[in-house]
């Protein structure tokens, strides 16, 4: 992964990997080959210990791509390759790494997050993008992990340069950062209409996904509904009421209202 948010994923940032190059208190583990499920299922590893997980608001915040990342990605996770083989020679003298690679982790896009980028989520991101809670979880998929750039020999150059690279891009901040870059992001996808909770016949209103009855009392407001079947009712002024998939009922005013039923059994 040598562009996008794998980029800023180095095999150092794995523990087992830390210990297996730590100098100061070596690996206690005898000559050998070594791969993941081995070490797992023989020498008390955990898949864990093979994880490399970050925050992209915390990396290389001068990026072009700062905003995106942590907007699409943030809180996420790559793991050391299955194909890895760790090596140990000459009583723990000499060890490298057979066919390392990095490999991206499950993921999905959502408004949760961990730690401190959750209140960025819920007073900054989802206030403005997703304020009928309409959104959902989107899985991510990976392809052609078999194009992943593979080191044939990993050895302490290589972990000594890794640990480097990650220590200096390590400068982003919460407040700082990625505060400012998610309202850019915010106003990118109002202006691009992308989202839209305005209109020229007035302010959007969005059923959710679930069942609910979704309206407002005052004057010229949109109101679309969401899956499940919902209750629409207009306000006081002329409004457009939109119903969804499911069985709606729909509730014009008395200012001649704009009604349309859907592709469910409405009403």
């Amino acid at each position: 992964m040598t562009s996008g948010a794998g980029r800023y994923a180095h095999a150092s940032m794995a523990s087992f990997v830390q210990d297996f190059f730590d100098t100061v208190t070596p690996i206690s583990l005898p000559d050998g080959e070594y791969t993941k499920q081995d070490l797992v299922d023989n020498h008390g590893y955990t898949e864990d210990d093979f994880i490399i997980s970050f925050q992209q608001l915390d990396i290389d915040s001068e990026s072009a791509d700062y905003a995106s990342r942590v907007y699409i990605f943030n809180h996420t996770s790559f793991e050391i390759s299955d194909d890895a083989v760790f090596v140990i020679e000459n009583g723990g003298a000499t060890k490298y790494v057979q066919n390392m690679a990095v490999h991206a982790y499950h993921d999905d896009f959502d408004f949760i997050s961990e730690g401190l980028a959750q209140y960025g989520n819920e007073y900054v991101l989802q206030p403005a993008i997703d304020p009928y809670n309409i959104g959902r979880t989107l899985e991510i998929e990976y392809e052609n992990k078999q194009n992943v750039p593979v080191v044939e020999e990993y050895t302490i150059m290589n972990f000594i340069s890794d640990t480097n690279a990650a220590a200096s891009e390590n400068d982003g901040t919460l407040i700082g950062d990625a505060w400012p870059a998610m309202l850019d992001v915010i106003d990118a996808l109002e202006t691009q209409g992308t989202i839209e909770y305005d209109h020229a016949n007035g302010r959007i209103i969005y059923g959710s996904n679930s069942s609910s009855v979704v309206g407002n009392d005052e004057d010229g407001y949109v109101v679309i509904s969401g899956e499940d079947a919902d209750v629409l009712y207009a306000g006081n002024g002329f409004s457009y009421l939109y119903g969804g998939t499911g069985g709606d009922m729909l509730y014009g005013g008395d200012a001649g209202d704009q009604l349309w039923g859907g592709d469910g059994s409405g009403h």
